[in-house]
């Protein structure tokens, strides 16, 4: 298949273009502009990735994605930190929500005059659910954002939804959970704290302070 991977220099993006690769695929991964490729890929797998720079927030996108005929795209470019997303939520709602509904606007209306027919991958985040329950989620659970990145997300899932009624682009809408890795940066939880564990053992403390009661 030939797949279009937004946000491909991102961590899950890395990740993801890597089993793409490694099942087969012909890839095509967006970045931002002047931002080099997701470090964790090796200098063969660069290689292998056809690269565009695209900024999902762009309101010239139209004339940036080039006419290929994807078999899928997965979104996932996006203001990804809940941090950045409370410092700027104008940004959040750019980048996340309105640049969805541009990429999928684009992609619908090419779909209208039978040039593609693309499946559409949006990854939102199960944040959109809002505050924990104490019961495991139900994907029929009702959106209740308590942030501006869940927000701004919920907020890219009506776009595509809205996309997908008007233009028949096909859609699937996935709301992960929060997840961890290796090449993760230290804006998210995880490497954060596996950081301050570190610069205090390289320093030789003979105590660590996590800030936790």
């Amino acid at each position: 298949m030939k797949i279009l991977v937004t946000g491909a220099d991102g961590f899950v993006g890395g990740w993801l273009v890597r089993a793409l690769l490694q099942a087969g695929h012909t890839i095509t991964g967006s970045c931002r502009p002047r931002i080099p490729p997701a470090s964790l890929l090796t200098g063969e797998e660069r290689q292998a990735v056809e690269w565009l720079e695209l900024d999902v927030a762009e309101s010239h996108l139209a004339l940036r994605l080039p006419p290929d005929r994807w078999d899928a795209v997965v979104h996932l470019a996006a203001v990804a930190s809940g941090r950045e997303a409370r410092v700027d939520p104008g940004r959040a709602w750019e980048v996340n929500a309105a640049g969805t509904a541009r990429l999928a606007g684009v992609l619908g209306e090419r779909v209208e005059r039978g040039e593609i027919d693309p499946l559409f991958l949006m990854i939102s985040t199960a944040e959109v659910y809002g505050q924990g329950m104490g019961v495991p989620r139900q994907e029929e659970d009702p959106a209740e954002p308590c942030s501006p990145y869940a927000a701004s997300k919920a907020g890219a899932e009506v776009a595509v939804a809205e996309a997908m009624r008007r233009t028949g682009l096909r859609v699937i809408v996935a709301r992960p959970f929060p997840h961890t890795g290796p090449y993760q940066d230290t804006r998210f939880v995880v490497p954060a704290l596996a950081e301050r564990l570190r610069i205090p053992k390289r320093a030789g403390a003979p105590a660590t302070s996590l800030g936790c009661a």
